[in-house]
Formats: C-alpha cells, sequence, structure tokens
C-alpha cells in the first residue's frame, strides 16, 4: 500500500496497492469508503494487523485537515512550500476497504476509549482536539519524517523533524486498541 505524497507542486492523498501475486507486478488506485486523510508527504505508516495507520507528515491545508503551521523562518519546516504539518493519526481498515475518523490519542490508559460507526474501539481520543496537544499526556504528533514501529499494545513514535523546525530526538508509545 502506498498512500499520499507529492510530485512538483502537488501533494496527493491517493491510495494504490501493488499487486505481487501476478507474473508482472501492477499498481492499482484502491477506492475505499470513509473520508481520507488530507494530502501530505514526509507521513509514516505501519501496519497494525488488518489496520495501517498514519501519521504526520506536511502538505497544505484542506478542508477537514488538522494540524499546525510552521513559519517562515523555520528552515527545513518550510521546505518545498508545504508548510502545514498534519497532526492526528489516520487509520485504514484494509478488511472493510474503509477510512476511520481521525484519531488524537494520549499516552497512557482511556477511561472511556472511542468506537467508530461499526462498534469497534478504534484508539485513544483526547477529544478530537485539531490544535498541538498541551498537556503532559498528550502525544506530540505534529513532525515529518518519522519512524513509526509497532510495539506492545500499540506503537512507537522515533524522532522526525517538528513543525517548529526542531528535530526530534524522543520515543513515544502510543496506545492503541
Amino acid at each position: 500500500f502506498v498512500f499520499g505524497g507529492c510530485h512538483i507542486s502537488d501533494v496527493f492523498n491517493d491510495l494504490w496497492t501493488l499487486d505481487l501475486s501476478q507474473p508482472k507486478p501492477k499498481w492499482r488506485e484502491l477506492r475505499v469508503s470513509g473520508t481520507p486523510p488530507a494530502p501530505r508527504v514526509g507521513h509514516a505508516a505501519v501496519a497494525l494487523g488488518d489496520r495501517i495507520v498514519f501519521s504526520g507528515g506536511r502538505g497544505s491545508p484542506t478542508v477537514g485537515a488538522s494540524g499546525t503551521y510552521a513559519t517562515a523562518d523555520q528552515g527545513l519546516a518550510t521546505m518545498q512550500g508545504l508548510t502545514f504539518f498534519e497532526g492526528g493519526f489516520a487509520m485504514l481498515d484494509v478488511s472493510r476497504r474503509r477510512w476511520m475518523p481521525i484519531q488524537h490519542p494520549i499516552r497512557g490508559a482511556v477511561a472511556d476509549p472511542k468506537k467508530d460507526a461499526g462498534g469497534d474501539v478504534v484508539m485513544a481520543d483526547a477529544g478530537g482536539i485539531a490544535a498541538p496537544p498541551t498537556t503532559l499526556d498528550a502525544v506530540w504528533e505534529h513532525r515529518t519524517g518519522h519512524v513509526m514501529v509497532p510495539a506492545k499494545d500499540g506503537l512507537l513514535v522515533i524522532g522526525g523533524l517538528a513543525y517548529n523546525g526542531e528535530f526530534q530526538n524522543d520515543v513515544q508509545h502510543i496506545k492503541v486498541f
């Protein structure tokens, strides 16, 4: 699966799959239900069971995007003119072929986990906030060029470039259900 990316001045939020089961592999655009994440480049993705989690990246603000702007004096954070750092974690349910709502997780246990329209628990949610987290328990997610890997009970977000132009040297454990 490949999601998003850019070419010269365009940023995308399309979804493609590569079929390797044939003698001649073939790309095809995958159409799924739900609202896709905003167009972006420099995001991270990781497969957790039959779901793929996407986080961060840079783009241009579009309807439904949540995140924060880099400012002009922040060098690397403004490269390619893509100054909007995406927030939240998007999740693609591969088996149901649908996008789930963008989540803004918090660290630690959640007393009232959020559920999607199908009744599935999707991810710890901090009340759907779209602004950068301000509490110590919030996940700092507005970054690009970071890495995500599966971990016990969730995933790890490692490093990257923050919207303020500073390279991150942190590891965050994000709990997912």
